[in-house]
């Protein structure tokens, strides 16, 4: 697996997505699609990385994004803090048709990213089509590596095991070095 390949066929369906239901919609069903396609992410991931994921899959979308958390699959709190960004966002939708999304509102979800000189709405598919590609960069990943995947983000669980060290287990698994690119973009 090549991570050019996978951060492409990221970029790809996150801008499909954008460009299918986004592009034309106004703030308010941008923000209700966004979040059911996001929480439909956060299932999938639970379903790849948990042996039961059924009760996960019934709680709410703030739940989730905790228990995704806690999962630890990726090193950044950043993610967490776009998603329950969408969350409110909706929320505020939620207890007010009538919402106005502004520039504080989305200061969380596009902190990180190049978009100083776009309108709000603008703003807001570009955080969205972050979220969703990296949402399913994960999922591509746990498809293809998810004891690897395991083992590089529980590493703290692991170090009380003294003979515990992932690079040489990796070695194993992949003698021909098969996948190693893709793992040392997890920090592994």
């Amino acid at each position: 697996m090549d991570p050019g390949k996978i951060a492409k066929q990221c970029r790809e369906k996150s801008n499909f997505f954008c460009k299918k239901y986004l592009k034309e919609a106004d703030a308010l069903t941008i923000v209700l699609k966004s979040h059911l396609f996001i929480e439909k992410c956060l299932d999938e991931i639970f379903s790849l990385c948990l042996p039961c994921p059924e009760y996960i899959l019934e709680k709410k979308f703030y739940d989730k994004v905790k228990i995704y958390e806690a999962l630890n699959l990726y090193p950044s709190n950043s993610i967490i803090e776009q998603l329950l960004t969408i969350n409110k966002i909706r929320n505020k939708y939620a207890h007010n048709m009538e919402y106005k999304i502004n520039t504080k509102d989305l200061q969380l979800l596009v902190k990180s990213l190049p978009c100083k000189s776009m309108n709000n709405k603008r703003k807001l598919i570009h955080g969205i089509g972050n979220i969703i590609g990296f949402m399913h960069g994960t999922i591509a990943i746990l498809k293809v590596l998810p004891f690897t995947v395991f083992c590089a983000t529980h590493k703290e669980i692991f170090k009380r095991e003294k003979r515990y060290n992932i690079k040489k287990i990796l070695k194993k698994i992949y003698p021909n070095d098969e996948h190693l690119k893709t793992l040392e973009c997890l920090n592994v």
